[in-house]
């Protein structure tokens, strides 16, 4: 079920990309 896991972190990944464009200030996790 990683692989599943890795995939769905990476959408994450995508949608965080776009939302720190509108809130920088908020995304400062290292991940």
């Amino acid at each position: 079920m990683q692989h599943a896991m890795m995939m769905w972190i990476q959408q994450i990944q995508l949608a965080r990309g776009s939302l720190s464009l509108h809130s920088a200030e908020l995304h400062v996790d290292p991940m």
